[in-house]
């Protein structure tokens, strides 16, 4: 909750991709995630799951942001390489402790680091 709260802070939109139905926006709104999330985009609506660039593309038309404007954030692997491949910078949450690939993160605090500049990725 303080990460989406400091994100809406600094006016940065925060959109869901995710291959469930629509009803993970309840569950969000349930935990009181509801009021910092810009745009919910779901398999079961766009037909397809990812790393289909459709679901990735859907999101950004969604949102009206550019691929190279936007952060992705998954914890599996293939589908931070589908937003990847569409243009979108995108970061692996790896809480395994070692580092497997040059995009991983530990936590989703780490994405206020990269924002705020004090890291290279």
């Amino acid at each position: 909750l303080p990460l989406f709260k400091e994100l809406k802070e600094k006016g940065i939109k925060i959109g869901i991709i995710s291959d469930t139905t629509p009803s993970l926006k309840n569950t969000l709104e349930a935990l009181g995630l509801g009021e910092y999330i810009d745009s919910y985009t779901c398999s079961k609506e766009v037909g397809v799951m990812k790393p289909d660039p459709k679901m990735y593309l859907t999101a950004l038309n969604s949102l009206g942001m550019q691929p190279e404007n936007c952060l992705y954030v998954d914890d599996y692997l293939p589908e931070v390489i589908g937003a990847q491949n569409v243009g979108m910078r995108s970061f692996r949450i790896n809480r395994s402790g070692t580092e497997e690939s040059p995009f991983d993160i530990k936590s989703l605090s780490n994405i206020m680091e990269y924002i705020n500049g004090k890291t290279k990725q």
